[in-house]
């Protein structure tokens, strides 16, 4: 049941404050879970602007712009470094905790739509080698790696507001 607040009750003056920006938080996780990295960054943008004081929608945003930073190579690669992008991957570690597995996936992804762009182009050679380097980058995701989509990704690089 709904109750009537008074202004400036501990409620008002605390929890409120607090749940506004969980709501953008919860929408940026959701959109970043299923593969939308772009506008999980874009509802964090937004989210900052209304609530710039919130610790949580700014530390979220320095983790997705760690991915965001893996996402652009993956997404225009023709050629990768697999130990250099394993490492970075590996870094974004301490920082994502329990959303760890949805980046590397989202990541994964990325890359095998990739691959999957390079073969309606007709360079196998390039997704050959796109392929095997993603399978050291992340191993465990090669079903993932083999099932891209071409045409699945944007074609303008990441823009990213500094915080």
């Amino acid at each position: 049941m709904l109750q009537r607040t008074t202004p400036g009750s501990a409620y008002v003056a605390h929890e409120i404050p607090r749940l506004l920006p969980l709501s953008y938080i919860n929408l940026a996780k959701t959109q970043f879970a299923s593969g939308k990295l772009i506008e999980s960054l874009q509802t964090i943008e937004a989210g900052r602007h209304k609530y710039a004081a919130s610790a949580e929608l700014r530390d979220l945003h320095f983790r997705y712009v760690a991915v965001s930073n893996i996402y652009d190579p993956l997404r225009f690669a023709v050629a990768l470094n697999a130990s250099d992008m394993k490492s970075r991957v590996e870094d974004l570690k301490p920082g994502e905790g329990t959303e760890y597995d949805t980046a590397t996936r989202m990541l994964a992804q990325t890359l095998a739509d990739r691959i999957a762009d390079q073969r309606a182009a007709q360079r196998d050679g390039v997704a050959d080698r796109l392929l095997e380097a993603g399978k050291q980058i992340f191993p465990g995701y090669e079903e993932v790696l083999s099932h891209g989509k071409a045409g699945a990704l944007p074609d303008a690089p990441l823009e990213i507001s500094d915080p």
